[in-house]
């Protein structure tokens, strides 16, 4: 692959390792931050825990919307509603993206869960990536899903 702004070789991704920490990452396996729109905290935390089960278990991965193989985008549904899922890799301190993200070592994931018809605002908030505050709880427009499923899982 070659990076077309410059004409510099990509350099080599590990797909399956990748694929394989994100799939431990779904199931809450593999540390990192699950963060949510308010609209999916506001379904309330049984919800909450429906959908996550909806995301860990998901297996319906296609070239459409996985063409690199890393089970980093999906979707599920919950009461009537399109769920998406993305995982993005940054680097440790969440200041920019993971040199290598099969490298658990170097990444920290964060994994966006969100109504399809958010999927614009979405885009629009995934540039940034912040610590959560413990006073609100919230990065940009997600909020962390921990006080339902636990403590802020940010990968240390």
């Amino acid at each position: 692959m070659t990076d077309h702004t410059n004409n510099t070789p990509l350099p080599e991704t590990n797909s399956a390792k990748i694929r394989e920490l994100n799939d431990r990452f779904r199931r809450f396996e593999v540390m990192g931050a699950h963060m949510a729109t308010p609209s999916i905290m506001d379904m309330g935390p049984e919800a909450v825990q429906k959908i996550m089960t909806g995301v860990a278990t998901f297996d319906g991965f296609t070239n459409d919307h996985d063409p690199f193989g890393e089970h980093d985008f999906g979707a599920c549904r919950y009461d009537g509603q399109r769920i998406f899922w993305k995982i993005d890799y940054y680097n440790r301190d969440l200041s920019g993206g993971s040199e290598n993200p099969a490298n658990p070592q170097l990444t920290t994931r964060v994994m966006k869960v969100f109504l399809a018809s958010e999927f614009w605002q979405f885009l629009a908030s995934a540039c940034f990536c912040q610590r959560v505050s413990p006073s609100s709880n919230r990065v940009g427009f997600f909020c962390c899903i921990g006080p339902i499923l636990g403590p802020p899982r940010f990968a240390r």
